[in-house]
């Protein structure tokens, strides 16, 4: 007699998957505001739950260094942690990238909301850090969201 044991655990496997893609629909990207809200397609929300400040490096700050850069975060959707930080646009400065990447590794979201966020990082010469895009620049926000949909679609 055959055994239906592997027949019973891969039906489940199959008809719990396509419900778990039928219950948690695909989340969306999100912008970091200067405030920490999150915007997504849906609209502001409040899923950034720690955000660190970056620090701007010593070395830097003697150097007179400044810079602009776009940080993506991709996050665990079950704890909202920071999976990984990629660069789109780079600050100028390997030292100014890679205390932001540093930084934006230690946020923290709030999970099942957003997979992805984009964030804009700028260090001004005189020492001082800006974190996140220009609430009051609504259409900046909207063509980022535009474009990392575009791009999700593409893939």
């Amino acid at each position: 007699m055959k055994n239906p044991l592997p027949s019973i655990a891969l039906f489940l496997f199959i008809t719990s998957s396509g419900f778990a893609q039928l219950v948690l629909p695909t989340r969306p990207a999100g912008v970091v505001t200067s405030n920490h809200n999150v915007v997504t397609r849906f609209g502001p929300s409040g899923d950034l739950i720690y955000a660190p400040q970056p620090e701007y490096p010593a070395g830097a700050a003697r150097h007179g260094l400044s810079g602009r850069g776009v940080f993506i975060v991709d996050l665990s959707m079950l704890y909202g942690t920071v999976n990984d930080v990629r660069i789109l646009n780079s600050t100028g400065s390997q030292v100014l990238d890679d205390a932001a990447v540093a930084t934006l590794r230690k946020w923290v979201f709030r999970h099942w909301t957003i997979y992805k966020a984009v964030i804009p990082v700028e260090f001004d010469a005189s020492g001082r850090v800006y974190v996140g895009a220009d609430p009051n620049r609504g259409p900046t926000i909207s063509a980022i969201l535009a474009h990392m949909t575009e791009n999700r679609r593409t893939r």
